[in-house]
């Protein structure tokens, strides 16, 4: 307590995983939906079947370690899920759902969190979700109840000061901890001297690490033998992989395929040159490190992988990942193919300060037969993809970027 710059309160970052995910949202969550304020004007739990036909409509890339479940199910949630529903799903599955004025307070604190866990926060984005989120804790008095103004509410108000002094809120998370916890959970099978059983397991693991090392890099070990080992230590090798340069990385057997006029055309405009108008397919790539799936993969089903923003600020489908040929030299170009998305000005949550619209994190946008070709490098930010509406034959989808692709749950 008495080191030198160090104090009691500053010195500390508040836990948004314990105060604000387990903490305020599940507080909140739980009172909405608890029949014990069936007479509340923000009670939705005659709305539950409603919200869940939404909620678990919700495909979400792979970055999201876990599918949704549905809300009846909230007390079996992990860390992990309550991010995701209160960073993507919840504005959506609360519109039209429950009144107005409280979803436009809901998403002050959606709001608020998109800022503090993003990569980099720029002072008038921090400025304004700054007072985002001390207007979202002193209006619960107001809409809920005092009874509702807890501990982990006031925590809220020390998370903007936390983010300035130690940097954004996934630089300080416990996501990683909670996930060794798990890790550490597997070092032990009985109730008896579990440190020592912690420590023994650790040393056979580093030790076997140490000799598979070793015994798989001669030249005479058995190939089988060591995909036997990778398979029991959960370690995944592609079987088949293209590499094209050191980004990007293409998997599964390529497909040769005719194209369209058009897809000509697009390809051609972007290169400037003329091809040949066959091509070879994939449905699966990393660039950048980062995983990516085609609307032509059929396997994915439980997920929507390939909403992409680019860096032209337009948002498309990813459709096919194409290897073509140039006609003059014969080069080889790897080109994704898209469907444009339709942006309107259409705003989720109306909110009374430009600074904090809902635009600028929910984007309501449609889909379109309107196709374009670009280069993998052009390729910005992945997107989680949400059904909004579908009216004669339209769909309409409420899009939001990805937070941050440092954190992992």
């Amino acid at each position: 307590m008495l080191l030198p710059g160090f104090h009691i309160i500053k010195s500390f970052t508040p836990d948004y995983l314990h105060s604000n995910l387990l903490g305020v949202v599940k507080t909140f969550t739980e009172a909405i939906f608890d029949s014990a304020n069936n007479d509340k004007p923000w009670y939705i739990g005659r709305h539950t079947t409603a919200f869940d036909n939404k909620l678990l409509q919700m495909k979400p890339p792979t970055e999201l370690t876990r599918t949704p479940r549905s809300i009846i199910e909230r007390k079996l949630w992990k860390g992990s899920e309550w991010k995701n529903y209160l960073l993507y799903y919840s504005i959506p599955c609360l519109k039209n759902i429950m009144a107005e004025r409280y979803v436009k307070h809901w998403f002050l604190l959606v709001f608020s969190m998109h800022i503090f866990l993003k990569k980099k926060i720029y002072n008038e984005e921090f400025a304004a979700a700054e007072v985002a989120i001390r207007t979202f804790v002193f209006e619960i008095d107001e809409l809920y109840g005092i009874e509702y103004y807890k501990f982990n509410c006031h925590l809220m108000l020390h998370i903007p000061e936390s983010v300035r002094r130690f940097g954004a809120l996934w630089a300080s998370s416990t996501f990683p901890f909670e996930h060794y916890n798990g890790v550490l959970s597997k070092m032990f099978k009985s109730s008896h001297a579990i440190p020592e059983q912690i420590c023994k397991s650790y040393l056979r693991f580093k030790n076997v690490e140490k000799l598979s090392t070793a015994i798989f890099s001669r030249k005479d070990c058995s190939q089988d033998a060591k995909k036997l080992f990778q398979k029991m230590c959960g370690v995944f090798c592609p079987q088949q992989c293209i590499t094209y340069g050191p980004e990007l990385r293409l998997f599964g057997k390529p497909v040769q395929i005719q194209l369209s006029l058009i897809e000509t055309t697009e390809i051609e405009a972007l290169l400037q040159e003329k091809i040949l108008n066959y091509a070879e397919k994939f449905d699966r790539f990393i660039f950048l490190q980062t995983l990516w799936h085609t609307e032509s993969n059929k396997l994915l089903t439980k997920r929507h992988n390939s909403t992409v923003e680019l860096r032209d600020g337009s948002f498309v489908t990813l459709q096919v990942m194409l290897c073509i040929r140039t006609a003059l030299t014969d080069e080889l170009k790897y080109i994704l193919i898209g469907k444009r998305l339709q942006i309107s000005n259409e705003a989720i949550c109306n909110t009374q300060r430009y600074e904090m619209r809902s635009t600028s994190l929910f984007i309501i946008a449609t889909a379109t037969n309107s196709i374009t070709a670009f280069f993998p490098n052009a390729l910005r930010s992945k997107c989680v993809r949400m059904p909004y509406r579908c009216a004669n034959d339209v769909q309409t989808y409420c899009i939001v970027r990805l937070v941050n692709n440092i954190e992992t749950d």
